[in-house]
Protein backbone atom coordinates (compact mmCIF):
# COMPACT_ATOMS: atom_id res chain seq x y z
CA UNK A 1 0.00 0.00 0.00
CA UNK A 2 1.59 3.28 -1.10
CA UNK A 3 2.16 6.16 1.29
CA UNK A 4 1.22 9.08 -0.95
CA UNK A 5 -0.85 11.83 0.67
CA UNK A 6 -0.41 15.02 -1.37
CA UNK A 7 -3.48 16.80 0.02
CA UNK A 8 -2.74 16.66 3.74
CA UNK A 9 -1.61 19.71 5.69
CA UNK A 10 -1.02 18.09 9.09
CA UNK A 11 -0.44 14.70 10.73
CA UNK A 12 -1.87 13.52 14.02
CA UNK A 13 -0.46 10.65 16.06
CA UNK A 14 -2.06 8.40 18.62
CA UNK A 15 0.39 7.82 21.49
CA UNK A 16 -0.29 4.59 23.43
CA UNK A 17 0.82 1.53 21.44
CA UNK A 18 1.67 3.71 18.44
CA UNK A 19 4.82 5.49 19.58
CA UNK A 20 5.64 2.96 22.33
CA UNK A 21 4.41 -0.36 23.73
CA UNK A 22 1.96 0.73 26.39
CA UNK A 23 0.92 -2.63 27.85
CA UNK A 24 4.06 -3.29 29.97
CA UNK A 25 4.06 0.35 31.05
CA UNK A 26 0.54 0.13 32.44
CA UNK A 27 1.14 -3.24 34.08
CA UNK A 28 4.24 -1.90 35.82
CA UNK A 29 2.38 1.24 36.91
CA UNK A 30 -0.30 -0.94 38.51
CA UNK A 31 2.39 -3.00 40.23
CA UNK A 32 4.05 0.11 41.63
CA UNK A 33 0.66 1.37 42.84
CA UNK A 34 -0.23 -2.00 44.39
CA UNK A 35 3.05 -2.21 46.28
CA UNK A 36 2.58 1.35 47.53
CA UNK A 37 -0.95 0.67 48.77
CA UNK A 38 0.14 -2.54 50.48
CA UNK A 39 2.95 -0.67 52.21
CA UNK A 40 0.73 2.20 53.33
CA UNK A 41 -2.45 0.25 54.09
CA UNK A 42 -1.73 -3.29 55.39
CA UNK A 43 -5.35 -4.41 54.98
CA UNK A 44 -5.01 -4.17 51.21
CA UNK A 45 -2.46 -6.98 51.11
CA UNK A 46 -4.74 -9.12 53.27
CA UNK A 47 -7.53 -8.88 50.70
CA UNK A 48 -5.74 -8.61 47.35
CA UNK A 49 -2.91 -10.19 45.48
CA UNK A 50 -1.65 -8.45 42.34
CA UNK A 51 -3.86 -10.39 39.94
CA UNK A 52 -7.05 -9.69 41.89
CA UNK A 53 -5.95 -6.06 42.16
CA UNK A 54 -5.71 -5.89 38.35
CA UNK A 55 -9.14 -7.50 38.03
CA UNK A 56 -10.59 -4.91 40.41
CA UNK A 57 -9.25 -2.14 38.16
CA UNK A 58 -10.95 -3.71 35.15
CA UNK A 59 -14.19 -4.13 37.11
CA UNK A 60 -14.05 -0.50 38.19
CA UNK A 61 -13.87 0.59 34.57
CA UNK A 62 -16.76 -1.67 33.59
CA UNK A 63 -18.87 -0.36 36.45
CA UNK A 64 -18.23 3.26 35.47
CA UNK A 65 -18.69 3.30 31.68
CA UNK A 66 -19.61 6.98 31.59
CA UNK A 67 -16.35 8.11 33.19
CA UNK A 68 -13.82 8.71 30.44
CA UNK A 69 -11.39 10.77 32.53
CA UNK A 70 -8.74 8.17 33.35
CA UNK A 71 -7.36 10.19 36.27
CA UNK A 72 -10.77 10.28 37.90
CA UNK A 73 -11.37 6.61 37.18
CA UNK A 74 -8.04 5.61 38.73
CA UNK A 75 -8.83 7.57 41.90
CA UNK A 76 -12.21 5.86 42.14
CA UNK A 77 -10.45 2.51 41.86
CA UNK A 78 -7.91 3.36 44.55
CA UNK A 79 -10.63 4.55 46.90
CA UNK A 80 -12.73 1.43 46.29
CA UNK A 81 -9.76 -0.87 46.96
CA UNK A 82 -9.16 0.79 50.31
CA UNK A 83 -12.82 0.68 51.30
CA UNK A 84 -13.33 -2.92 50.21
CA UNK A 85 -10.30 -3.95 52.21
CA UNK A 86 -12.07 -2.98 55.44
CA UNK A 87 -15.77 -3.07 54.59
CA UNK A 88 -18.07 -3.26 57.60
CA UNK A 89 -19.27 -6.65 56.35
CA UNK A 90 -15.72 -7.89 55.92
CA UNK A 91 -14.62 -10.17 58.76
CA UNK A 92 -11.00 -9.08 58.21
CA UNK A 93 -11.84 -5.66 59.61
CA UNK A 94 -12.56 -7.21 63.00
CA UNK A 95 -8.91 -8.17 63.29
CA UNK A 96 -7.37 -4.81 62.33
CA UNK A 97 -5.84 -2.57 64.93
CA UNK A 98 -6.92 1.03 65.47
CA UNK A 99 -4.03 2.45 63.41
CA UNK A 100 -4.94 0.28 60.43
CA UNK A 101 -8.61 1.21 60.61
CA UNK A 102 -7.89 4.93 60.83
CA UNK A 103 -5.41 4.75 57.96
CA UNK A 104 -8.11 3.42 55.65
CA UNK A 105 -10.13 6.62 55.56
CA UNK A 106 -8.47 8.42 52.66
CA UNK A 107 -8.59 12.17 52.50
CA UNK A 108 -8.02 14.00 49.23
CA UNK A 109 -4.32 14.46 49.95
CA UNK A 110 -3.78 10.73 50.53
CA UNK A 111 -5.83 9.84 47.45
CA UNK A 112 -3.91 12.26 45.25
CA UNK A 113 -0.63 10.95 46.65
CA UNK A 114 -1.53 7.37 45.78
CA UNK A 115 -2.65 8.44 42.31
CA UNK A 116 0.60 10.36 41.73
CA UNK A 117 2.53 7.14 42.42
CA UNK A 118 0.65 5.46 39.58
CA UNK A 119 0.88 8.50 37.27
CA UNK A 120 4.64 8.84 37.66
CA UNK A 121 5.17 5.16 36.85
CA UNK A 122 2.80 5.50 33.91
CA UNK A 123 5.14 8.06 32.31
CA UNK A 124 8.06 5.61 32.14
CA UNK A 125 7.69 4.68 28.49
CA UNK A 126 10.30 3.44 26.04
CA UNK A 127 9.74 4.94 22.62
CA UNK A 128 9.93 2.68 19.62
CA UNK A 129 13.26 2.90 17.72
CA UNK A 130 13.63 5.97 15.50
CA UNK A 131 10.53 7.65 16.96
CA UNK A 132 12.35 10.84 17.92
CA UNK A 133 14.16 11.01 14.59
CA UNK A 134 10.88 10.45 12.76
CA UNK A 135 8.99 13.13 14.67
CA UNK A 136 11.83 15.58 14.11
CA UNK A 137 11.83 14.75 10.39
CA UNK A 138 8.08 15.11 9.95
CA UNK A 139 7.78 18.24 12.10
CA UNK A 140 10.07 20.04 9.65
CA UNK A 141 7.60 19.38 6.86
CA UNK A 142 4.19 20.09 8.38
CA UNK A 143 2.38 20.56 11.72
CA UNK A 144 2.07 17.55 14.03
CA UNK A 145 -0.54 16.97 16.73
CA UNK A 146 -0.89 14.20 19.30
CA UNK A 147 -4.36 12.77 20.00
CA UNK A 148 -4.62 10.46 22.99
CA UNK A 149 -7.36 8.91 25.09
CA UNK A 150 -4.74 8.19 27.74
CA UNK A 151 -3.07 10.27 30.42
CA UNK A 152 0.54 10.13 29.33
CA UNK A 153 2.31 13.50 29.28
CA UNK A 154 4.00 14.32 25.94
CA UNK A 155 6.28 16.68 27.85
CA UNK A 156 7.34 14.05 30.38
CA UNK A 157 8.18 11.46 27.73
CA UNK A 158 10.21 13.94 25.71
CA UNK A 159 8.14 14.44 22.57
CA UNK A 160 6.12 17.60 23.19
CA UNK A 161 8.55 19.85 21.31
CA UNK A 162 7.72 18.08 18.05
CA UNK A 163 3.98 18.71 18.29
CA UNK A 164 2.15 21.94 17.52
CA UNK A 165 -0.76 20.70 19.62
CA UNK A 166 -1.24 17.91 22.18
CA UNK A 167 -4.90 17.02 22.72
CA UNK A 168 -6.46 14.48 25.07
CA UNK A 169 -10.03 13.58 25.98
CA UNK A 170 -10.18 16.24 28.69
CA UNK A 171 -9.47 18.89 26.05
CA UNK A 172 -11.96 17.48 23.57
CA UNK A 173 -14.68 16.40 26.00
CA UNK A 174 -14.97 13.00 24.33
CA UNK A 175 -12.59 10.14 23.69
CA UNK A 176 -11.80 8.68 20.30
CA UNK A 177 -13.52 7.29 18.22
CA UNK A 178 -15.85 10.24 18.82
CA UNK A 179 -15.01 12.89 16.19
CA UNK A 180 -14.56 15.68 18.76
CA UNK A 181 -10.82 15.17 19.23
CA UNK A 182 -10.15 15.09 15.50
CA UNK A 183 -12.30 18.15 14.87
CA UNK A 184 -10.62 20.07 17.69
CA UNK A 185 -7.23 19.33 16.14
CA UNK A 186 -8.42 20.65 12.78
CA UNK A 187 -9.89 23.72 14.42
CA UNK A 188 -6.67 24.54 16.25
CA UNK A 189 -4.58 24.01 13.12
CA UNK A 190 -7.08 25.87 10.94
CA UNK A 191 -7.39 23.04 8.43
CA UNK A 192 -10.24 20.96 7.02
CA UNK A 193 -10.78 17.38 8.30
CA UNK A 194 -9.79 15.91 4.93
CA UNK A 195 -6.44 17.69 5.27
CA UNK A 196 -5.51 15.77 8.44
CA UNK A 197 -3.85 12.35 8.32
CA UNK A 198 -4.21 10.41 11.57
CA UNK A 199 -1.83 7.57 12.45
CA UNK A 200 -2.79 5.02 15.11
CA UNK A 201 -2.75 1.36 16.07
CA UNK A 202 -6.44 0.77 16.77
CA UNK A 203 -8.87 0.06 13.94
CA UNK A 204 -12.04 0.84 15.92
CA UNK A 205 -10.64 3.81 17.84
CA UNK A 206 -8.09 5.49 15.58
CA UNK A 207 -8.90 4.42 12.03
CA UNK A 208 -12.67 4.26 12.26
CA UNK A 209 -12.76 7.36 14.44
CA UNK A 210 -10.61 9.44 12.09
CA UNK A 211 -12.54 8.42 8.99
CA UNK A 212 -15.89 9.13 10.61
CA UNK A 213 -14.56 12.60 11.43
CA UNK A 214 -13.74 13.11 7.75
CA UNK A 215 -9.97 12.64 8.12
CA UNK A 216 -7.57 10.27 6.41
CA UNK A 217 -6.28 7.36 8.49
CA UNK A 218 -3.06 5.35 8.40
CA UNK A 219 -3.08 2.09 10.37
CA UNK A 220 0.03 1.26 12.38
CA UNK A 221 -0.17 -2.54 12.38
CA UNK A 222 3.13 -3.93 13.71
CA UNK A 223 1.76 -7.43 14.13
CA UNK A 224 0.32 -7.57 10.61
CA UNK A 225 -3.09 -8.32 12.10
CA UNK A 226 -6.19 -8.78 9.97
CA UNK A 227 -9.05 -6.31 10.23
CA UNK A 228 -11.13 -8.80 12.21
CA UNK A 229 -8.29 -9.31 14.70
CA UNK A 230 -8.00 -5.54 15.06
CA UNK A 231 -11.62 -5.47 16.21
CA UNK A 232 -11.49 -8.56 18.43
CA UNK A 233 -11.72 -6.64 21.70
CA UNK A 234 -14.40 -4.24 20.49
CA UNK A 235 -17.37 -6.45 19.62
CA UNK A 236 -19.70 -4.12 21.48
CA UNK A 237 -19.16 -1.34 18.94
CA UNK A 238 -22.09 -0.57 16.67
CA UNK A 239 -20.07 -1.52 13.60
CA UNK A 240 -19.39 -5.25 13.50
CA UNK A 241 -18.73 -5.59 9.76
CA UNK A 242 -14.95 -5.31 9.84
CA UNK A 243 -14.75 -4.91 6.07
CA UNK A 244 -16.34 -1.47 6.36
CA UNK A 245 -13.17 -0.07 7.92
CA UNK A 246 -10.47 0.20 5.29
CA UNK A 247 -7.44 2.31 6.23
CA UNK A 248 -6.16 4.84 3.74
CA UNK A 249 -2.75 3.29 4.29
CA UNK A 250 -0.99 0.73 6.48
CA UNK A 251 2.49 0.40 7.97
CA UNK A 252 4.11 -2.24 10.17
CA UNK A 253 7.05 -0.13 11.32
CA UNK A 254 7.21 3.59 12.09
CA UNK A 255 10.39 3.90 10.04
CA UNK A 256 8.26 3.43 6.92
CA UNK A 257 6.98 6.95 7.51
CA UNK A 258 10.36 8.35 6.46
CA UNK A 259 9.22 7.45 2.92
CA UNK A 260 5.80 9.11 3.10
CA UNK A 261 5.14 11.46 0.19
CA UNK A 262 3.32 14.61 1.20
CA UNK A 263 3.41 16.58 -2.04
Amino acid sequence: MSLIFPSIKAISFDLDDTLYDNKPVIKNAFLVLFEYLCGQYPAVEKRYDFETFLKSAKSCRQQNPNITNLDELRKIHIDSVIKHSTGSNNQQSLHLNTFELNSLHLNSFELNRAFSIFWEARQQVTLFPQTLELLKHLSRQLPLVSLSNGNVSPERIGIKKYFNESINLMDAGNAKPHPAMFHLACQRLNIKPQELLHIGDSLPIDIRGAQRAGCLALWFNPGAASASTGYSDFTDLEQTDFSLTKPDGEIQCLSELFEIKLS
